[in-house]
């Protein structure tokens, strides 16, 4: 009878992802689903290898427990830079403070992940092991309940019926399949209905085994019906969070978005456009802008004079620009799902064809406004020159709007203002705030917001000023801070909101997901006109614009290397790497009414993908690690070893998400890590001396010990920390170097 033991193990772990399936309502992603799925594959192969050896079943129950706990450490702890212990701690932090913070749909943060494929893949294990192993399927509803349980008493809304139907659905089959296993090993004699027949042998029902069934399916249908005709208590929620619709206290946002401002924290990787440019340096694609502000909310700006637009005519000049300070670069948009007055473009268009279809432009916010969609579309728009200056710095009229301060942050906006060194113009004082947001203040990117302080009266503060106290927020919170600090500095600011440039293809063809959409500042300047800037940190928000790098001592600005080629925005856009909440669901549904037979082939061909996995995420980085040791090996002087370092450093930084500074020189490439990678104070410095120490290499006269193994550990774990989900693991799982030593060993096959 083992094969109905093997069979009722894959029922049960079916039962426990189809248990789990509300959970994709009340979280944006799906990474957790392939995380639970994995580790519910491995935890029961071994329990049916375990079983087939008979090895006592509270021995495997343990041993099952150990390989998820091993799974979990490889998942989220290892490379932690906190201790094992801290960094579960951390997580479990994070997590709970995911799920009191936001509505459902929450975003998958590393730590609200790390407790859904723990709990789900836990509770998993046990429905197994009471199921299987103390052969008590019935009892084992128990924990599949649990979890329905955690969806169902968390969605605001209720969930649908089908979650429910799906899952009991699963309970009694296991329940149907073991005794039926039961009743088959007693004897080998087939067994005939009574005389005179039951009622439900008359409706051709067969026996008792047929009540059974039909009692099962009327308690299903009650526990559906009953609930809808009695009276309903108020619902309890595990977190303050998910339980609340959208629109909570202790963020920023921003309204009147067409649902853009949900996907600055979503995962959800639904395209949205694709394009193709020759812009080697393509910017963010705006769609709105906004500048009024108020309690934590950005609205945005109503139209005001519409000009009516012609196809390939040159409209009006953008406020502010002149002629000369910018160089003319085109967007072909080969298919866009925005909707109807709402359109994509790089900021300030000059020209624009829409072909049938009626638009509108306004001068002032340098919006175009279509009529209906436009799903294919041309822009060509203004690119400033790296060595774009304004003109003057004389105080701006007509901005009142785009200067109004907050004025419950007032206090703690002067405080930070004093903090910020540098800037002798309103120009640089506006890259002086950039860095300082971005690196030189001790602020970290994390799609996570701090818990709220309380001011000296004992009341929440503002959301603008706990994100200053707690320097810790995504793209909403850096832009909203930049503006405000600028403001008060006298520049008028005012909040873009649209998407980053999305990835190429071989063909060059960029693709713009929902997980894309990103929010930035927009400053005025005479000469300019309103000019884009790029405070938020990491990879996650691309390079600053080359106009607004501060230069080094001495240094010059200079025009921007053409071999920064795409590659920066194309990787870094597609960091936030996860499936769409929609596929996940279908794929659970459709798990869920799947034959046995098909189950098992899928998860045949899971596991041994999940082996292929496993080898080449053991075998790539020892690989690495050979490779580096290989070159500094090789190297026949110090000068060498030292360059051997130096390309380690760029092999990391480029896993992480980094792309390659151009063939330039070592401060070429540091002002280049300095745009892309936004470090921090320490990391600067670090980078610095890594420079150093490659220039004396290089240049210097022979003899001397030189060694940047350890500034450049320091510049990687910096990247690190504000590195994707996706980069980090491909740090860790493929580095180049160990696929460089990958295509080296399949050379001679090749030939």
């Amino acid at each position: 009878m083992r094969w109905e033991r093997a069979a009722l193990s894959v029922l049960a772990g079916i039962a426990g992802l189809v248990a789990a399936w509300p959970l994709t309502t009340l979280i944006e992603g799906g990474q957790w689903v392939q995380g639970a799925m994995l580790l519910i594959v491995v935890a029961l192969l071994l329990g049916i290898a375990m079983r087939a050896l008979r090895v006592p079943e509270w021995l495997l129950l343990w041993l099952q427990i150990g390989a998820v706990l091993i799974g979990l450490w490889f998942m989220f702890i290892r490379g932690h830079e906190l201790g094992t212990i801290e960094a579960v701690r951390a997580l479990i932090t994070e997590a709970d403070q995911t799920i009191r913070k936001f509505a459902a749909p929450a975003p998958e943060t590393t730590g609200l992940r790390f407790a859904i494929v723990a709990l789900v893949t836990l509770l998993t294990v046990l429905t197994d092991a009471i199921a299987v192993g103390l052969r008590s399927p019935a009892i084992a509803g128990l924990p599949l309940m649990s979890l329905y349980l955690v969806s169902a008493a968390n969605s605001p809304e209720g969930i649908g019926p089908w979650y429910f139907v799906a899952a009991s659905t699963c309970w009694l089959l296991m329940v149907i399949l073991d005794a039926r296993a039961g009743v088959m090993g007693w004897s080998n004699t087939t067994a005939e209905p009574t005389r005179p027949m039951l009622m439900s042998d008359r409706l051709g029902m067969g026996g008792f085994s047929s009540m059974a069934r039909t009692a099962a399916v009327v308690a299903v249908i009650g526990a559906l019906v009953v609930p809808q005709v009695l009276p309903s208590g108020t619902q309890r929620f595990l977190g303050e969070g998910l339980g609340r619709r959208q629109g909570g206290v202790g963020t920023v946002g921003l309204s009147n978005t067409a649902d853009l401002s949900r996907s600055l924290v979503s995962n959800d990787r639904t395209p949205v456009l694709t394009y193709t440019t020759d812009d080697l340096s393509a910017p963010p694609l705006r769609v709105m802008v906004a500048s009024s502000y108020s309690d934590g909310q950005w609205t945005a700006d109503d139209s005001t004079a519409q000009v009516p637009g012609a196809n390939n005519e040159e409209m009006q000049q953008p406020a502010g620009l002149r002629d000369g300070v910018y160089d003319s670069q085109k967007i072909s948009v080969r298919s866009s799902t925005l909707v109807s007055g709402l359109l994509a473009t790089p900021s300030p268009p000059v020209r624009a064809n829409l072909p049938d279809v009626t638009w509108s432009y306004e001068p002032a916010t340098s919006s175009i406004s279509p009529r209906r969609t436009a799903s294919k579309y041309a822009v060509e728009y203004a690119q400033l020159k790296p060595s774009a200056m304004p003109t003057s710095t004389a105080p701006q009229q007509g901005f009142e709007r785009d200067l109004a301060l907050d004025p419950r942050a007032l206090g703690e906006l002067r405080r930070t203002s004093s903090q910020i060194s540098g800037g002798s113009t309103p120009f640089d004082r506006a890259v002086a705030i950039q860095d300082y947001l971005r690196g030189a203040g001790g602020f970290s990117y994390s799609l996570t917001l701090a818990p709220t302080r309380q001011g000296e009266d004992g009341s929440p503060v503002d959301p603008l000023t706990n994100f200053l106290l707690t320097k810790q927020g995504y793209c909403v919170q850096f832009a909203s801070a930049m503006i405000m600090l600028a403001r008060l500095e006298g520049i008028p600011a005012r909040m873009a909101l649209g998407f980053l440039a999305g990835a190429p293809d071989n063909q060059r063809v960029y693709t713009v997901l929902q997980s894309d959409a990103h929010a930035w500042p927009e400053l005025y300047f005479p000469g300019l006109g309103w000019t884009r800037f790029e405070p938020t940190p990491g990879s996650r928000s691309g390079t600053v614009p080359n106009y607004a790098i501060t230069p080094d001592p001495g240094e010059q600005r200079s025009e921007r290397p053409e071999s920064t080629t795409s590659t920066s925005s194309g990787e870094t856009a597609s960091s936030t790497s996860s499936s769409s909440a929609a596929t996940t669901q279908a794929g659970a549904g459709n798990g869920g009414s799947s034959s046995i037979g098909t189950l098992v082939r899928a998860l045949g061909w899971l596991v041994a993908i999940a082996l292929l996995v496993g080898l080449f995420g053991a075998l790539l980085p020892m690989a690495a690690r050979r490779e580096a040791d290989r070159r500094r090996r090789l190297a026949s002087d110090e000068a060498q070893r030292v360059e051997a370092d130096w390309d380690g450093l760029r092999d990391d930084l480029h896993d992480l998400g980094v792309p390659d500074p151009p063939a330039v020189s070592p401060r070429a490439a540091r002002t280049h890590y300095r745009r892309a990678a936004g470090l921090g104070p320490e990391a600067d410095q670090a980078l610095d001396r890594a420079v150093s120490t490659l220039e004396r290499a290089r240049y210097a006269p022979p003899g001397e010990e030189l060694d940047l193994r350890q500034d450049a550990q320091v510049v990687v774990d910096s990247v690190r920390r504000n590195a994707a989900f996706r980069n980090r693991a491909q740090a860790r799982l493929a580095p180049r170097a160990g696929r460089r030593w990958l295509v080296r060993l399949l050379q001679p096959w090749r030939r």
